[in-house]
């Protein structure tokens, strides 16, 4: 019995850890795809945007500050960034 208790234990770490990573990632490659846009432009965030395999969803300019939204296999990201000047 202590058996399969430890192991659905460990598989439900190993599943948390998982969606942990994934969303990590998701977050990671709207942040380049944001970088991208405000050291580029728009077209440099579309080829970060394809090489990362996300799409962008939506992206706003405000006082200088670009925000963006990537959408995964696994969700959705948001992520902002200040551009120079």
């Amino acid at each position: 019995m202590w058996f399969a208790i430890a192991a659905l234990g460990c598989t439900v770490m190993v599943q948390a850890t998982t969606v942990v990573q994934q969303r990590a990632d998701l977050q990671m490659h709207a942040d380049a795809v944001a970088l991208a846009y405000v050291s580029r432009d728009i077209n440099a965030a579309r080829t970060m945007a394809t090489h990362v395999g996300v799409r962008i969803a939506s992206t706003t300019t405000a006082h200088n500050i670009v925000t963006v939204t990537v959408r995964g296999a696994k969700g959705t990201a948001m992520a902002s960034a200040q551009q120079s000047g």
